[in-house]
């Protein structure tokens, strides 16, 4: 790690240089006064002051970066999974305003994609009971069968939502049906699969650091989901941007349908794929560190 050079003015105009190894740093504003007896300054009110966070190890805290980006595959191919099985969440923000250009009312249309996170809430419980019950029958495959089953689902309710459902005759609650189905159960890669896993491939003082870096990449890479929708949308089916989005437009919403449709399956299958390379690397990583940690079970 780096070091950063603290420059800090004392009362009587003297500096004082420190060079600590830093986890965190950033600037600070003090309303108060601020002294540190140990280090001979005082800091006063109303002024900036640069803010770090020492770190006792550092050299093995990047050891252990390094341990868990290059050595763990596991972690590489969960990661990788990952960034495109959570484009899907991110694309289907634009459900609502689908759904509004059905001629859908709003409080129906908000209802019924509601229903996803309700669907989303109670299937990462039942899909971490799935996973550990799968688990015990088949330790080295269980867990990896039920991402894939989670994966692989969702491109057919994506079909049925988006491109199955009559437009006009269909009501707001077949639609909200479906949603919850694909809240329900597009939601166990995380708690039957991912957690679980990153638990088993590390050893336990690495375990915050395999969840802070795999949610940092998925969420931040996978954004880009819902943005791509917009394009697809409006470059490759028509979508005309013009009308404005008020008010019900079938033309608009079969444009948003199949940008939705295009990133929430591709992504899916691509996810599905990725996943079968954890049959090589899981049994491995996890018999690796049970066998350098005998406690880790």
């Amino acid at each position: 790690m780096s070091s950063l050079f603290l420059k800090l003015r004392c009362k009587d105009g003297r500096k004082h240089t420190r060079t600590p190894d830093l986890e965190f740093c950033g600037l600070i504003y003090f309303v108060g006064k601020c002294e540190d007896h140990n280090h001979g300054f005082d800091v006063f009110p109303g002024s900036f002051c640069l803010l770090a966070i020492e770190v006792v190890n550092s050299r093995e805290i990047s050891a252990s970066y390094k341990l868990v980006f290059m050595q763990v595959r596991t972690f590489q191919v969960i990661v990788a999974q990952g960034l495109a099985g959570q484009i899907p969440w991110q694309a289907i923000s634009f459900a609502t305003l689908w759904l509004e250009l059905m001629g859908f009312k709003r409080i129906d249309a908000a209802i019924s994609v509601g229903l996803l996170s309700v669907g989303n809430m109670l299937g990462s419980v039942f899909g971490g009971w799935v996973g550990d019950f799968s688990a015990q029958l088949s330790p080295n495959a269980g867990r990896i069968l039920c991402a894939q089953f989670s994966a692989l689902i969702g491109i057919p309710l994506s079909g049925i939502l988006l491109l199955g459902l009559p437009q006009v005759s269909a009501p707001a609650w077949a639609y909200g049906f479906v949603l919850f189905l694909m809240g329900f159960l597009m939601s166990w890669n995380s708690p039957a699969t991912n957690w679980p896993i990153f638990s088993e491939i590390v050893p336990t003082h690495l375990h915050t650091t395999v969840f802070a870096i795999d949610s940092m990449i998925e969420k931040s890479l996978a954004a880009a989901g819902a943005p791509l929708v917009g394009i697809l949308a409006e470059r490759l089916f028509g979508y005309a941007s013009q009308k404005g989005t008020s008010g019900s437009d079938l033309d608009n919403a079969n444009a948003i349908a199949k940008g939705l449709f295009s990133l929430m399956t591709i992504p899916f299958f691509l996810c599905f794929l990725i996943i079968n390379l954890l049959y090589f690397t899981y049994p491995r990583d996890r018999d690796r560190v049970k066998k350098a940690s005998p406690e880790v079970h």
